[in-house]
């Protein structure tokens, strides 16, 4: 968690204010309260989305992107400020959104949407050949995020927990396969 510089100190969010900061690049800050949390994307970043997000009505309104859903909104305008594991996340939640919002399903269909896309079942291919599949996750506001995977053809499932908010911490597929701090767990069903 990175404390708030004084400029950020009290920063009002829709969420309440803000306890702890994440520059991720410029006009683009995360910001966490102690129940939730999520991004302020300056006009300026906003700008420089790719057709589709750029245009997305954000749940928060205004420039504000929270955390269970619309933050994937950054991590597709931007992937490359996230690691695989952000983006694999990202992904999904786009796809769902694309459901019920033109404007996400616009982004599919755009070149960076493609790439975006590509890049995610590169990843995922990556993690099957490393013998693992995801099973779910979530996150707690302040606290990180938790992955289940499942070795490819059964076994325990194990546990990832990364402690950092938002929850990117890990690169590649590889790098979970050989971490040696994932904690195994008994009767986690997929």
């Amino acid at each position: 968690m990175t404390r708030l510089p004084p400029d950020r100190l009290g920063k009002s969010t829709p969420w309440g204010m803000a306890d702890f900061h994440k520059e991720y690049a410029e006009g683009i800050d995360s910001y966490g309260t102690p129940g939730h949390g999520g991004f302020e994307v300056s006009p300026e970043a906003k700008y420089l989305f790719p057709p589709g997000l750029k245009e997305y009505k954000t749940f928060a309104g205004g420039n504000w992107y929270e955390e269970d859903e619309d933050y994937a909104v950054v991590v597709g305008a931007r992937p490359e400020l996230f690691d695989a594991e952000a983006r694999f996340g990202a992904y999904g939640s786009l796809r769902h959104m694309a459901k019920k919002s033109a404007a996400i399903a616009r982004f599919f269909e755009s070149e960076a949407g493609k790439a975006f896309a590509k890049g995610v079942e590169a990843w995922l291919k990556e993690a099957t050949a490393a013998g693992l599949h995801r099973i779910g996750g979530s996150s707690t506001a302040g606290e990180g995020w938790s992955t289940w995977w499942r070795p490819v053809g059964g076994g325990k499932a194990l546990l990832l927990k990364s402690e950092k908010h938002p929850p990117y911490g890990f690169k590649t597929a590889v790098e979970l396969a050989e971490l040696g701090e994932l904690t195994e767990k008994t009767g986690a069903t997929a």
